[in-house]
């Protein structure tokens, strides 16, 4: 049947259902966090339907992710990086640039959607980033690292 004769929430369904089936991306790190939290809930007692549920949605997740490797090699920030910015007081920040299903895996983890995030993608040391805060005026903040494993203090 053409697509020019289903209704529109047929329509918005099948947009639904194709945008759940995509890949998501995910840090190495963020699936063994995936893996352990897995792992204990498998440990606990399984005639509880909470966990049960619990242990399939985790299930679901993870079939539906693609577990992207650092590049090592690579000098400008991309999905999985840590960057490092200082900004005009020599004061230093460190963000991971990670999937949305791992925000919560780490301090200053953030989503690759993230405003953040986008405006760090493809930066590289040296660079300048303008970074607008909720309150205040805007920063100009310094690419002082990317790094592919977690940085030194």
């Amino acid at each position: 049947m053409s697509r020019a004769f289903l209704r529109e929430e047929d329509l918005q369904e099948d947009v639904k259902v194709r945008v759940l089936e995509q890949p998501r991306q995910i840090t190495p790190d963020g699936y063994a966090a995936f893996e352990e939290e897995l792992h204990r809930l498998q440990a606990l007692e399984q005639s509880d339907p909470a966990v049960e549920q619990q242990i399939l949605a985790i299930l679901r997740k993870m079939s539906a992710m693609t577990v992207v490797h650092p590049r090592l090699d690579e000098q400008r920030a991309f999905f999985g990086a840590w960057v490092t910015l200082e900004d005009e007081d020599c004061v230093r920040r460190t963000y991971r640039l990670v999937g949305p299903d791992e925000v919560g895996f780490g301090p200053s983890w953030v989503s690759i959607n993230s405003p953040v995030a986008r405006i760090l993608l493809g930066r590289s040391v040296g660079d300048i980033v303008p970074m607008q805060v909720p309150s205040g005026e805007p920063l100009s903040l310094e690419v002082v690292s990317v790094d592919w494993t977690l940085p030194e203090e």
